[in-house]
């Protein structure tokens, strides 16, 4: 034991004895040696701080947010996020960094550190700060990150099945009318975050049928829209993008509304005007099957012993149920027939003599009584009851009657909605009537019939010419006193009412006038032309 230790100080004093002599050349090596690596180190592969930017963000545990029913909302934002890095290395190694930069230097964000429970305690979206970790290859020193958080903005997952409206767009062509449109599928189902679902709208499916006359077919994208009418498709999951929509486009024609009246107003009144509201309705449907009906029967209305208006309610789908056609949009679905009833009243009228007009008048006649007629005339209250005198107008048909006295029924003409109640006769005395003839001097058969010339012939006109006037001959007369037939007839023949067209009513004074001067010229018509009172005289 001895022996050992001897020999453990000797080696050891032989060391130190070796580091103590020539000290100082031995430690003036070693600051060269240590300046000589320096300077080799620093030249050929130097230690330096590099700053790499624009590194793409990898998400890191996506199934995580799945997996707690979670919805990223600014998904978008992460994946354009850009990262920057400070990293010391030696100058091989930042080339060999640069060489595959986005192998040797990963930026990423864990999904897994957040926690899920502050996102469905929340009412509504919620943000949380991730760390952002770098990999570098060899583990070389991250100085800094830029940025070295980022912020998530997280909602809860949820599902919503909506109804797939559709949007015609334009105006069908004048005369046709566009119908309900078909889905293939009516039914949509939306997902994703829920404060977005809550926004949503609808879904609607565009489909443009400006000036169309025949059905449109179309596969059309699906819009989801928020209350306030914006587009937001693209912020959901929808369990189809593209539908199938068809338009039917088919044409109208408005079609008449009937209704059948059955019984008879109590006794003393009578119908006087049934309406319909409205009149017609459109009905669309195919063109063959709209040409094949005329009108629309809505029912029977009864009107048994009715003694007040009447108004009811008729629904006009019923009635066109066995058409195969259909209401147009906006059409009424209900028609109001209204009935007016009312009183029936007579009431009479004196009617003077002076109101009468004389057709057919030939000779001279007299009434035989000259005070006024009684009119009765009957109707519904409302017309009958606001009637005047000068409403009524009387007419006395003399064609054809001889002289002597005569039983004529006047013809009366009564307002609308009024009746005559009672014949209205008159009897009326026509004269006889004395034809005087005048010699008529025969033309001279003696003259030269070879001497045609028209000196002759005019004269011989004009000798004829007042037996061509009158038209009377003895030949001609059938009864003397009757009524004479021929030429004689047509120049005597004028109206009583052109007489009176100036004043249809005249009064008594006037009418003794005429009468007076009648019998000036024997009960004759007094006339102008100075022929006629040549060739007939009466009596």
């Amino acid at each position: 034991m001895e022996k050992w230790k001897s020999i453990i100080f000797r080696i050891i004093a032989k060391v130190v004895a070796f580091f103590y002599r020539d000290f100082h050349w031995k430690i003036l090596s070693l600051t060269l040696a240590f300046l000589l690596w320096f300077v080799g180190i620093n030249v050929n592969n130097p230690i330096q701080t590099d700053a790499y930017d624009n590194l793409p963000l990898m998400v890191l545990h996506r199934d995580h947010l799945a997996q707690n029913n979670v919805v990223l909302l600014n998904e978008q934002q992460l994946n354009n996020a850009r990262v920057g890095v400070s990293i010391q290395a030696t100058r091989g190694d930042h080339a060999i960094i640069r060489a595959a930069r986005n192998d040797n230097i990963l930026a990423s964000v864990d999904l897994s550190t957040i926690n899920f429970d502050q996102v469905h305690e929340a009412d509504s979206t919620v943000r949380v700060q991730v760390d952002v970790d770098v990999f570098i290859h060899q583990n070389h020193v991250a100085r800094a990150m830029r940025p070295s958080t980022i912020e998530l903005l997280l909602d809860r997952h949820g599902d919503l099945s909506l109804p797939i409206e559709v949007d015609p767009i334009g105006t069908p062509l004048e005369g046709f009318e566009k119908r309900p449109a078909q889905l293939v599928n009516t039914m949509v189902r939306l997902s994703g975050a829920q404060s977005i679902l809550d926004e949503v709208a609808g879904v609607r499916v565009r489909a443009y049928i400006d000036n169309a006359y025949r059905t449109v077919e179309e596969v059309k994208p699906l819009v989801v829209y928020n209350r306030n009418r914006e587009d937001i498709t693209s912020s959901v999951n929808l369990s189809f993008q593209t539908v199938h929509v068809r338009v039917p486009i088919l044409p109208y024609n408005d079609i008449p509304l009937e209704i059948n009246a059955t019984g008879n107003p109590m006794p003393g009144f009578m119908v006087t005007e049934v309406s319909i509201n409205p009149s017609a309705v459109a009905l669309v449907g195919p063109e063959e099957d709209i040409s094949n009906i005329s009108n629309i029967m809505l029912g029977d209305i009864d009107l048994t012993l009715a003694n007040q208006n009447i108004q009811q309610s008729f629904e006009i789908l019923p009635a066109i149920a066995d058409t195969g056609l259909t209401l147009r949009e906006g059409a009424p679905e209900e028609a109001v027939v209204s009935v007016v009833v009312e009183r029936v009243i007579a009431r009479n009228f004196s009617l003077p003599l002076e109101n009468v007009t004389v057709s057919g008048y030939v000779r001279p006649f007299t009434f035989v009584s000259a005070g006024p007629l009684t009119v009765s005339v009957r109707g519904r209250e409302s017309v009958i009851g606001s009637m005047t005198l000068n409403q009524i107008r009387a007419n006395l048909d003399l064609t054809g009657l001889g002289a002597g006295t005569h039983t004529v029924q006047l013809g009366i003409n009564v307002p609308r909605f009024a009746a005559l109640a009672n014949n209205v006769t008159v009897e009326v005395t026509i004269e006889a009537e004395t034809i005087v003839f005048e010699p008529v001097e025969p033309p001279d058969w003696t003259a030269d019939l070879e001497d045609d010339n028209d000196e002759d012939e005019a004269e011989m006109e004009s000798e004829t010419e007042p037996e061509e006037e009158t038209g009377i001959d003895a030949s001609d007369i059938s009864d003397i006193g009757g009524e004479a037939e021929g030429d004689s007839a047509d120049t005597l023949d004028y109206d009583y009412n052109e007489v009176n067209d100036e004043d249809d009513e005249y009064d008594d004074d006037e009418y003794d006038e005429d009468i007076a001067d009648e019998d000036e010229v024997g009960g004759g018509v007094e006339n102008d032309d100075p022929e006629i009172e040549e060739n007939i005289a009466y009596s």
